[in-house]
């Protein structure tokens, strides 16, 4: 068994968002939990793709203190084995996809 079946056995569906398909290629309809008129489409998803909605994990205020913005996250994660990826979405200060060295 690969480390993605393992992962994907142990994350509850709940917290999973479900790859659709286009054009034969993975895509995730990703929703701001807060503004469901905020969305955003990544298509091409590498095949093993695991993407995890975070905010249906647990507040992180039950571990930190955040007094250095310790409380802020992610809403999604994307998970690949195949292939290294790092979009980031910022809706207010910045807006617009942002790579891994920006």
């Amino acid at each position: 068994m690969t480390d993605m079946e393992i992962l994907s056995q142990m994350i509850k569906d709940t917290a999973l968002v479900s790859l659709q398909n286009e054009y034969g290629k993975p895509l995730a309809r990703l929703c701001e939990p807060q503004a469901l008129d905020s969305s955003a489409t990544i298509r091409n998803l590498p095949a093993d793709a695991i993407v995890i909605k975070v905010d249906a994990f647990r507040s992180s205020d039950d571990i930190f203190k955040g007094l250095n913005s310790e409380y802020k996250r992610a809403d999604y994660v994307i998970i690949s084995a195949e292939k290294e990826m790092c979009p980031e979405y910022r809706n207010r200060a910045h807006q617009g996809w942002m790579g891994p060295d920006r």
